[in-house]
């Protein structure tokens, strides 16, 4: 699989404090199409492995200054173990910091991020974002769905959805396949397309899946 990097995805300042570096995040050709997209709504549909969460937190980065994003997962231990420990892997730098009662992250450039479950998504409606990320998106429910996109009301107005595939008959389907449109894009990516996982892993999973389990994971 191609391996690209994607440079100058976010110069971060902010005072004196500031990380002036840039950051450099290496991915796969997909995951750096993904970065780079400019499209209101955006998929990473692959398999296990394929950098999926990665590629969902490296995003957080590529928002203007001062966006407020509001990343979602479909119950706190999924957040907590998927997309808010993968953020604080790869861009604790850019962290300026971090409120655990409330559950929010500041970021060095005025970014706020809010963290927030899916469980009941009547609480989320006071919630105003200018940008949105929706962790295992497969697992949340089409009333969870809409609410959440209610609350994409600022600019950039940009949301990314993470997720392995969840067949035909789902919400996340029809929104990146089914239904499209201008404002739409998804990018797939295969388990074996991430060459950064061990070939140990590789060889373990497609040994012991098998049928419509192995083509879903």
């Amino acid at each position: 699989a191609a391996r690209a990097e994607l440079r100058d995805l976010a110069a971060l300042s902010s005072g004196k404090k500031a990380h002036k570096r840039v950051a450099h995040f290496q991915g796969s050709a997909p995951q750096v199409a993904f970065w780079q997209s400019k499209a209101r709504i955006q998929g990473f549909v692959g398999g296990i492995g394929s950098g999926k969460t990665y590629s969902g937190a490296v995003k957080c980065l590529s928002m203007p200054p001062r966006t407020d994003i509001l990343v979602c997962a479909p119950t706190y231990v999924m957040l907590r173990d998927g997309a808010w420990r993968t953020f604080w892997d790869v861009c604790a730098p850019y962290v300026k910091k971090h409120n655990q009662q409330r559950f929010e992250t500041i970021l060095h450039n005025g970014t706020k991020i809010t963290w927030r479950a899916t469980l009941f998504p009547e609480r989320l409606r006071g919630i105003n974002a200018g940008a949105i990320w929706i962790d295992e998106a497969g697992y949340v429910n089409e009333t969870a769905w809409k609410v959440i996109l209610g609350r994409l009301r600022r600019e950039p107005g940009v949301m990314w959805l993470t997720s392995t595939p969840k067949g035909k008959k789902h919400w996340l389907y029809d929104v990146l396949v089914g239904k499209p449109d201008k404002h739409t894009e998804m990018f797939h990516s295969p388990t074996r397309e991430n060459t950064f996982l061990p070939d140990a892993s590789l060889e373990l999973t497609a040994k012991n899946y098998g049928g419509t389990y192995k083509a879903q994971e």
